[in-house]
């Protein structure tokens, strides 16, 4: 156990931690704009900084470790003079572009600055210029406003493994760039556009929109695109959703989004989108509404049962469809229509592979949390790439594989190209063989 006190507030620790990271679990917040819950402390902004009993010099909160019986304040005249002088020297090139940027209203640097000033800037020269990119259809990106945090550059490297940008030039030339020096031509997750706390990287389909502040409602919800069934935030406006963006530590994802979970919700609006129930009446259908069909459909059910039993009737779920909604249509099958005749597409899909291994391996496909796969010794991969068909999943292997565990791919998986320690390529539709080579060995 580790006891130090912040802010003349005594806090306890199971475990090592940083500075930084103690005083969020105790609700105390310290001004960042390069460290980032989901990576790795870098030091490289200085805002962080503290004073601490017995170190004559300031210390920068997010590199150094908690001990026992630290003394540690986060506010005083000398710490805002430091972060004053901080803000100043970002501000020489940041555009003061704040009514226009899209970023307003959840900028962290405009946050800051509120907080700490400088109210003028003292300083002549023209801020740089740098072209904007209009060269990406999904990811927007502005460089004039880029503070050279180096949180998306973590972020898709070490995080993601796609290490697709990086920071190019020196100086007050430093900006992040994409490889290719066009368009990103990534995996599109728009993780680094989560951690970028100014409006350097941006959502095309949400830049000139609304506001944040213009938001109705936000609701915490489940995306239905696979089955890792990643945690979200759903912003609505009018009715419609207007943006997703993720939640850092919810769910199973921990906060980390794939493309489709991101920017796959346009189709939610979409005019070709059924809207009304047709009902059929005379041989056409026509539009409906809702208290009409559910009359009619209520009424056919009631007709059938009482005519043929429940066994006439039979309901097929949907695999998009979340595990509550499945849950709530068995119990209507079973109670309201008495019927026990259920099924699902994914049942010549994912079931099936559940029964293969019943029989190979004696138990089925075990319910281990994803996050678990990050401390595996060995990963067995076989039927598709996970980076591609459960990206999230994906995430999880590359993390294991860069603390050290063996990823054996079987048959092809181009996101696994750099994170894996073996492949091997069956014969088709023989990929028994192999497993139950491995069995005879085990």
């Amino acid at each position: 156990m580790i006891t130090l006190t912040i802010n003349e507030k005594e806090i306890t620790l199971d475990k090592p931690v940083t500075i930084l990271d103690a005083a969020r679990q105790a609700g105390i917040k310290i001004p960042t704009l390069c460290s980032h819950e989901a990576l790795k402390p870098y030091g490289g902004c200085r805002l962080c900084v503290v004073e601490v009993e017995r170190m004559p010099k300031l210390q920068t909160s997010c590199t150094l470790m908690a001990a026992d019986g630290m003394v540690v304040t986060t506010e005083s005249e000398a710490i805002a003079k430091v972060r004053r002088g901080i803000l100043e020297f970002l501000l020489i090139n940041h555009p003061l572009d704040c009514p226009y940027c899209d970023k307003a209203g959840e900028c962290e640097l405009q946050d800051m600055v509120n907080k700490y000033g400088p109210t003028v800037g003292r300083h002549k020269e023209e801020k740089r210029k740098v072209p904007e990119s209009h060269k990406d259809v999904i990811l927007a990106r502005n460089m004039e406003r880029c503070i050279v945090c180096t949180r998306c550059v973590r972020m898709c490297g070490d995080v993601q493994g796609a290490s697709a940008i990086s920071i190019i030039g020196r100086g007050n030339r430093s900006r992040m760039e994409p490889f290719s020096a066009a368009s990103f031509n990534c995996e599109y997750c728009g993780n680094c556009l989560s951690v970028c706390p100014v409006g350097a990287i941006l959502s095309r389909l949400y830049i000139h929109s609304f506001r944040p502040w213009q938001v109705d409602s936000e609701v915490e919800t489940i995306c239905s695109y696979c089955g890792v069934g990643c945690s979200l935030v759903v912003q609505i406006r009018d009715d419609s959703i207007k943006r997703v963006i993720p939640k850092m530590g919810m769910g199973l994802n921990k906060g980390m989004l794939c493309s489709r979970g991101r920017f796959g919700y346009e189709y939610i609006n979409s005019p070709e989108r059924l809207k009304t129930p047709l009902v059929r009446k005379n041989g056409r259908l026509e539009e409906s509404n809702w208290s009409e069909a559910f009359d009619i459909i209520a009424g056919k059910l009631m007709q059938t049962r009482k005519d043929h039993g429940g066994s006439a009737i039979a309901g097929i779920a949907s695999p998009r469809c979340s595990n509550e909604d499945n849950y709530a249509f068995q119990k209507f099958m079973r109670m309201a229509c008495g019927s026990n005749n259920i099924d699902s597409i994914s049942r010549t899909g994912f079931a099936a592979a559940q029964k293969y291994f019943e029989d190979l391996l004696g138990q089925g496909i075990t319910a281990n949390m994803i996050d678990g796969l990050k401390n595996s010794d060995a990963i067995l991969i076989l039927g598709g790439d996970p980076t591609a068909l459960n990206p999230v999943l994906g995430l999880s292997i590359r993390e294991a594989y860069r603390r050290g565990a063996k990823v054996i791919v079987m048959g092809n998986a181009k996101g696994l190209e750099r994170f894996r320690s073996l492949q091997i390529i069956p014969d088709v539709f023989k990929e028994y063989r192999v497993l139950e080579a491995l069995l005879v060995d085990v």
